[in-house]
């Protein structure tokens, strides 16, 4: 009887990467489940399954673990604006902006997720060097992010920089009205009238 190859073990870098990312989405449910202030190092332990002894070998500190978290969340939504790129491209502009934006509200804003961000964002506020440099991770992953939304719509310039924020304060403002409103339901109405809007405000960009 031929014997069947033995299975490929993983190699050491890949069991890091699998640690890490445990631990890094141990973070980000923590943050949803019990908030900034409850997501300790030995909670995350906990929740991840993992020890102190091996979080301290990937991530020496809450601080750490915090920022892989936010570069984990902002990748998500980069990764969808980049995945969406080359349907919008092919689409009329009103079809291009509610695709683009209900991409981003389906996978993020909408999603429990950015709950993590937002307890980052304010419970970070009691550490003052912490919080500038969370402010500062913000605005760099703002930037990359212009760029792809500039591609997606073929527009540069203050204008065009006005639109994404525009955007993305109706889908931040969307996503807590979720949480404060349980019942939601306005917001698929919000988010209707948000690509609406934006196609316009594009639109009116494209023509001057």
């Amino acid at each position: 009887m031929e014997k069947k190859p033995a299975p490929t073990r993983r190699t050491n870098e890949a069991r890091s990467e699998a640690t890490r990312n445990a631990l890094v989405e141990a973070v980000i449910g923590s943050l949803f489940d019990a908030g900034y202030a409850r997501t300790t190092m030995t909670a995350i332990g906990r929740r991840a399954g993992i020890t102190t002894g091996a979080m301290q070998h990937h991530f020496g500190s809450k601080d750490e673990l915090i920022f892989a978290a936010l570069d984990k969340l902002f990748n998500e939504i980069f990764e969808q604006l980049e995945e969406i790129s080359p349907v919008a491209d092919s689409l009329p502009l009103a079809e291009e902006c509610a695709r683009v934006v209900e991409a981003l509200w389906t996978t993020y804003y909408g999603h429990e997720r950015y709950v993590a961000v937002v307890e980052i964002i304010v419970g970070s506020r009691s550490d003052k060097d912490l919080h500038e440099r969370v402010i500062l991770h913000r605005q760099a992953s703002l930037k990359t992010l212009e760029a792809g939304w500039f591609r997606i719509f073929d527009l540069k310039g203050e204008g065009a920089s006005d639109t994404l924020q525009f955007a993305l304060s109706v889908l931040r403002g969307s996503a807590l009205s979720g949480y404060s409103e349980p019942s939601g339901d306005a917001v698929p109405r919000h988010i209707q009238l948000l690509g609406e809007a934006l196609a316009r405000q594009i639109q009116s960009l494209k023509s001057a």
